[in-house]
C-alpha cells in the first residue's frame, strides 16, 4: 500500500511532468523556498530560474536569503531593482496588490528575455482563507502557484524545506518594510524602520517597529512575553530610532 508521502511523490512528478523549464518568483522566505526546491527536484535546478527582487521596502536580509538559498540548490538567481510607483508611495489599501502587479511585471519581463514560458510562485491553500489583494495580480499574469494548485499548505512547506533548516537556514515569517509605516511611504522613512529592526530581529522574532504612529511604538506579530532588561532595550531602541 502506497504511504501518503509517496502518494505525493507519485501526485507532485505528474503535476510537474506539464512543465519543462520555470521561473520562481523567490522571495527567499518559506513557501517559494518549498516551490525552488519541487521545481529544482521535479524540473532539474538547470532547468529553474529564482527572480528576487530588491527595493526600498524590502528587507535586505530576505533578499541575502534568497540568494544564499538558491546557491544551496544549485540553482540560477536573478535580482532586479523594483520600480517603485507613486501609487505604492501613496499607501492606500490596494498597496499590496500594487507592489505584487510591478513584481510580476518585471519577472515577466525577465520570463520573455529568457524563453521561459510559467512562472511559479509561493502561494499556499491556507493563503486562501483571508484576504489577500495581491492574488489578484497572480491571475492577470498567469502565474502558477504549485503548492495551491496541489492543495498544500504550511505542513508541506514546514517538512520540505526542514533539510534546509537542519542546515541552519533560517525563513522568518516576516512581511514587508511598507507594512510598518501609516500614511505617506517615503525611501527615508523606510530605511529608519529596517535600520531599526536589524539590530534587533535576532533578539526579537516578529518585531514591528512602528516608528512613524502617534505615538511610536514597538508591535510583535504574535503576543510575547518580556522581561524588565528587555523592555528597556526596546524603550531605548524606540527613542534613538525616532526621527
Amino acid at each position: 500500500m502506497m504511504t501518503r508521502c509517496c502518494l505525493a511523490a507519485v501526485l507532485l512528478n505528474r503535476y510537474f511532468e506539464k512543465f519543462g523549464k520555470a521561473i520562481v518568483a523567490f522571495s527567499g522566505g518559506a513557501d517559494s523556498t518549498a516551490v525552488l526546491m519541487l521545481a529544482a527536484e521535479y524540473l532539474g535546478a538547470d532547468n529553474v530560474v529564482a527572480v528576487t527582487m530588491e527595493s526600498p521596502h524590502i528587507f535586505w536580509y530576505q533578499v541575502e536569503n534568497a540568494r544564499k538559498t538558491a546557491s544551496r540548490l544549485g540553482v540560477q538567481w536573478v535580482s532586479k531593482k523594483l520600480n517603485i510607483t507613486d501609487e505604492f508611495l501613496e499607501n492606500k489599501p490596494n498597496r499590496c496588490y500594487v507592489c505584487k502587479r510591478e513584481i510580476l511585471k518585471s519577472i515577466t519581463e525577465t520570463a520573455i528575455e529568457k524563453g521561459i514560458e510559467h512562472i511559479f510562485d509561493g502561494t499556499n491553500i491556507e493563503d486562501t482563507k483571508e484576504y489577500r489583494p495581491g492574488m489578484a495580480a497572480l491571475i492577470e499574469y498567469g502565474i502558477v502557484s504549485p503548492l495551491l494548485d496541489n492543495e498544500l499548505g504550511k505542513e508541506f512547506v514546514h517538512k520540505t524545506i526542514a533539510p534546509l533548516i537542519a542546515d541552519g537556514f533560517v525563513f522568518p515569517n516576516d512581511s514587508c518594510v511598507a507594512t510598518r509605516i501609516n500614511g505617506i511611504i517615503t525611501k527615508d522613512r523606510l530605511r529608519a524602520v529596517e535600520t531599526a529592526e536589524n539590530g534587533l530581529r535576532d533578539e526579537f522574532d516578529g518585531i514591528r517597529m512602528r516608528l512613524f504612529d502617534n505615538p511610536p511604538r514597538v508591535l510583535f506579530k504574535r503576543p510575547k512575553a518580556l522581561n524588565a532588561e528587555q523592555l528597556r532595550k526596546l524603550s531605548t531602541a524606540l527613542k534613538k530610532a525616532i526621527p
